[in-house]
């Protein structure tokens, strides 16, 4: 089918704006719970949490309050994402990125390291747009530590305080981490770049997150976007060493490929 080339008018704009952050809330989520992850050298570590984003009104539609149970799958060259509505695999070692639709039983397969403004040719009518929202999402983090702890699960946590914001968001984070867990903050940098780059809102968050000491365990987000509120709170139940499933990190043989249009998927 043809794609329709669409006009960068001010008001389509926000609605774009709108779609994007809809879209990868979840990336944003993952990424943020994840920072200053450790991971150990030699055996798969499983994370598994707990997801509550409250409800949101927002240009004349609603979404309910919605729990998820999201669980993550490390390895000292591999990720894989599963819950919460969308599943992602990183493979360092293939130099790819797969986003799964399980409802469609289809993936989209991104090489990797990611650059979001060059995946639409220049000739695609989409193009001029997709740059234009990349650069108006843009953002700045502030990360704030502080001298306040306490007992999250068994974990000893440190708080510190987050703020992210653009043009059409504002994201106020507070962040509980904890030292008590292995550390590898070179690969998990490397993981989490690769994350980070899907979301061009985020980019600027991945500096702030190296500061960050030991693994995030409990994170309490509330977003401001256009005008609407909701927020987003995210508990680690459980981190240790496991055995991954001999698929965690594998596409579904009988999933279709198909491509990654960032302006389609935002529709």
């Amino acid at each position: 089918m043809a794609r329709t080339p669409l006009s960068p008018t001010p008001s389509r704009l926000d609605r774009r704006a709108e779609e994007i952050m809809k879209r990868f809330a979840w990336i944003g989520t993952a990424l943020f719970l994840f920072a200053g992850m450790a991971l150990p050298a030699a055996a798969d570590t499983l994370i598994r949490q707990h997801v509550h984003t409250g409800a949101i009104e927002m240009m004349g539609q609603s979404r309910p309050a919605q729990d998820d149970t999201v669980s993550i799958w490390l390895s000292k060259d591999r990720l894989a994402v599963s819950g919460g509505g969308n599943d992602v695999i990183v493979r360092l070692d293939l130099n790819q990125l797969y986003l799964l639709d399980h409802e469609k039983k289809a993936y989209s397969a991104l090489a990797l390291p990611i650059d979001l403004a060059k995946i639409l040719p220049a000739d695609d009518p989409n193009a001029p747009m997709l740059a234009q929202m990349i650069e108006m999402m843009k953002s700045t983090t502030t990360l704030t530590p502080t001298e306040e702890h306490k007992k999250v699960g068994p974990w000893n946590a440190r708080r510190y305080n987050m703020e992210t914001k653009n043009n059409f968001l504002t994201l106020q984070g507070v962040l509980w981490a904890t030292t008590e867990a292995p550390i590898d903050p070179q690969l998990y940098r490397t993981l989490q770049e690769n994350l980070l780059s899907l979301n061009p809102a985020l980019r600027d968050a991945l500096g702030s997150m190296r500061k960050i000491e030991g693994v995030v365990v409990l994170q309490e987000q509330n977003i401001t976007a256009m005008g609407a509120t909701t927020s987003i709170l995210t508990e680690t139940l459980e981190i240790k060493e496991a055995n991954a499933p001999a698929d965690a990190y594998r596409v579904p043989k009988e999933y279709a490929k198909q491509d990654f249009n960032p302006m389609e998927n935002m529709r």
